[in-house]
């Protein structure tokens, strides 16, 4: 555990900050397995997440709700975001 503990020192934990990352979670998850949600939020998060690099490690973080007013219903059709889709 010692190891661990040192290798991640400082680091912190996965942590959903607000109401808007638990709404287009759970929005995410609707009528879909866990599969296809990850599916649909990778191609969210590579369309509308803005890339963030730390330790050599690509991230995205959550798109921003202004990114979701601009997107059309073609382009989430296009990324095969939804029930259906």
């Amino acid at each position: 555990v010692s190891k661990v503990l040192k290798k991640f020192k400082g680091m912190h934990g996965f942590c959903i900050e607000g109401l808007y990352e638990y709404l287009m979670i759970a929005i995410l998850l609707q009528n879909a397995n866990v599969k296809r949600t990850v599916q649909m939020t990778n191609a969210m998060l590579e369309k509308y997440g803005d890339l963030i690099e730390f330790n050599g490690i690509k991230l995205y973080s959550i798109w921003e709700p202004k990114q979701m007013l601009k997107a059309s219903e073609s382009e989430l059709r296009a990324l095969k975001v939804g029930y259906r889709a």
